[in-house]
C-alpha cells in the first residue's frame, strides 16, 4: 500500500461507513467494551495500526432536549471525526483545534437514548481518549454528563505503513511495500 492511500484510508471513511456506524440504530452488539478515557495502545489489542471506531450511548434527561449542548472530548490523539445520533459533528486532523469542545445543535438532541460516536486513526502506538475522566463529558452549561466510563469500540482498517530506516548519512528512507 502506497502512502496517498494509506492518508485516504485515514481521512476518508470508506464504504459509507460515516453514514451507517454513527447511526443510532447501528447494532454494536458485537464490539468490545472498553473503559473511557484510555490511550487505544492500552486496550489490549496488541500492536495495531489502523482506524478504530468508539461509541457510546447516553441517556440524557428532557431538561436537556431541545438546547444546544456542548460536547467535550478532553484530550484525543491524532485524527478523529465525532458524531452525535448519526450527524457528523467535527472532523479534527492531527489535533488542530486547540480546544476538542464542539456544539451539539438543539435538533439533534433527544430525550432519552442518544448516541456518541467517534471514529479515531490509531497510529504508530498513538491514538485514543486521554484522561483525566472530568474533560470527557456533555454540557448545558448548567449541568454536566460525564462521558467517562463504557465505550464500545471495533477495529476497522488495518494500515500497512511502508517501512522505514535511517542509513548512515541519517536520511530517511522509505520502503513501498
Amino acid at each position: 500500500m502506497n502512502w496517498a492511500r494509506i492518508w485516504d484510508l485515514v481521512y476518508n471513511p470508506q464504504n459509507n461507513a460515516d453514514k451507517i456506524v454513527p447511526a443510532q440504530d447501528y447494532n454494536d452488539a458485537d464490539w468490545t467494551t472498553v473503559e473511557m478515557p484510555r490511550v487505544l495502545k492500552d486496550f489490549g489489542i496488541g500492536s495495531y495500526d489502523g482506524m478504530v471506531w468508539l461509541r457510546k450511548k447516553i441517556i440524557l434527561p428532557e431538561s436537556l432536549h431541545r438546547k444546544d449542548l456542548m460536547i467535550n472530548l478532553g484530550h484525543p490523539e491524532q485524527n478523529y471525526s465525532l458524531y452525535f445520533n448519526g450527524e457528523a459533528i467535527c472532523r479534527n486532523i492531527w489535533n488542530a483545534n486547540a480546544t476538542h469542545s464542539f456544539t451539539i445543535p438543539a435538533r439533534l438532541v433527544q430525550p432519552g437514548e442518544n448516541t456518541i460516536a467517534v471514529r479515531l486513526a490509531m497510529l504508530w502506538g498513538g491514538g485514543g481518549l486521554n484522561p483525566p475522566a472530568e474533560d470527557l463529558y456533555i454540557t448545558d452549561g448548567a449541568s454536566k454528563i460525564s462521558l467517562a466510563g463504557k465505550w464500545m469500540y471495533k477495529k476497522t482498517w488495518s494500515l500497512h505503513f511502508p517501512k522505514y530506516s535511517t542509513t548512515s548519512t541519517a536520511r530517511l528512507c522509505f520502503s513501498m511495500q
